[in-house]
């Protein structure tokens, strides 16, 4: 079996559940990033910088997939080629600021991923060193939203709505009504310009460069764990290495948003350069690349964006023991870990990478005041565990730095 069949072979059934499958991952995915947006900036949340990032990638995700949702339902309407308006100036100006849209949403969300991998490789890096505040990382995720969509302006007249005539495709069509349709600039240069920028600048040299940067975070994570280990020695307390447990789950989560990012980008970008290369006589030449690998694959890799732009509440809440405390608080679900009876809300927050020396001992207070001891115990307990605290300070504050979601 050829290739090429045996990529039919997947294409074809494949083709006919894209559709329901599609738009199930789609409805299922607004909803989870709204939830995102909703527990992302509870007040406990929004104070700690990643999740400035989080809630900015939730966002346009969400828009993402709203746009998406939009897009599929009047595809739907142009498919019938005599429906009345289906090409009228209106639809056809949406659709064109659709595709603008979508074009600026998904290298948005790039840029927030990007952020993700940069930020946490730098706290774990210079765990020392206060250099991301949460000032600086608003006006960062201000800044993306403000000037990514003037630096994809040269994309914005790659096509433009002009007239089309369908008076042979409808046997009653009437020649007083005016139709358009979305057509691609006649200048080569500028498309063939916009093609590869898009296809490398937007895909394949940030799937390469997160990358690189997450094989670095995975290399300093070693590193921090050593670290970690002299704590342990110094201390016998089960807090920190509880507190240790989560910082190892907070990088793994981000390293999964991003790892994710990349086996969903980084082939489309792959081709995409080969479909330049194809179109140009380089490679393929005796070959139909465009209509059998290209085409085809657009529908799979389609569902696979819409299944990332999705998927983050579902890491959100496997890997984040504070974002689940945060969602069950904010809709009132069961009792979360760490909420203490009669305090009114939870003393735990979602990231913790600037937490001060006294939230820390309330966590201890907390830890205690929950397990069942008599009033003796419970203030000898505290004071031992106030005096280690003081012992270790000097050694946490340097290896819990990089704590954050």
């Amino acid at each position: 079996m050829t290739n090429e069949s045996l990529l039919e072979s997947f294409i074809s059934p494949y083709t006919t559940i894209h559709l329901p499958l599609v738009i199930t991952i789609c409805v299922f995915g607004i909803v989870a990033n709204v939830l995102n947006v909703i527990v992302l900036t509870r007040r406990q949340m929004r104070a700690q910088p990643i999740n400035i990032i989080l809630t900015g990638l939730s966002t346009a995700q969400l828009l993402l997939l709203v746009n998406f949702i939009c897009y599929t339902a009047y595809s739907r309407l142009l498919d019938a080629q005599c429906a009345v308006g289906a090409k009228s100036f209106l639809w056809l100006s949406y659709l064109l600021l659709n595709v603008n849209l979508n074009l600026v949403l998904h290298t948005i969300a790039l840029v927030h991923t990007s952020l993700l991998a940069v930020i946490r490789y730098l706290v774990v890096h210079f765990p020392n060193r206060r250099i991301i505040t949460l000032f600086r990382l608003k006006m960062t995720v201000a800044s993306c939203w403000l000037f990514v969509p003037l630096l994809c302006a040269s994309f914005y007249t790659n096509s433009h709505v002009a007239r089309l005539n369908l008076s042979d495709e409808c046997a009653d069509w009437t020649p007083d009504w005016n139709t358009y349709k979305l057509s691609y600039s006649a200048n080569h240069r500028q498309m063939a310009f916009n093609f590869w920028l898009f296809a490398i600048a937007c895909k394949v040299l940030p799937c390469l460069c997160l990358t690189i940067l997450s094989l670095l975070l995975v290399r300093d994570m070693k590193k921090a764990q050593k670290r970690r280990l002299m704590l342990r020695n110094a201390s016998s307390r089960k807090d920190y290495l509880k507190v240790d447990r989560q910082h190892l789950s907070v990088t793994t989560m981000l390293l999964t948003i991003v790892a994710l990012f990349i086996i969903v980008e980084l082939p489309q970008g792959l081709l995409n350069v080969l479909q330049a290369l194809a179109s140009q006589g380089i490679i393929f030449r005796n070959f139909d690349y465009t209509s059998h690998i290209y085409l085809p694959l657009g529908d799979f890799f389609e569902m696979l964006t819409v299944l990332y732009s999705g998927i983050n509440f579902v890491l959100y809440c496997g890997m984040s023991g504070h974002f689940r405390d945060t969602f069950k608080l904010t809709f009132h679900i069961g009792t979360p870990r760490g909420h203490i009876r009669g305090c009114g809300k939870s003393q735990s927050s979602v990231a913790g990478g600037d937490e001060s020396e006294n939230i820390r001992r309330k966590k201890l207070v907390m830890v205690v005041v929950n397990r069942p001891s008599n009033e003796q115990e419970t203030s000898a307990l505290l004071n031992d565990r106030e005096t280690e605290v003081d012992n270790v300070a000097h050694i946490s504050k340097s290896v819990y730095a990089d704590q954050t979601v």
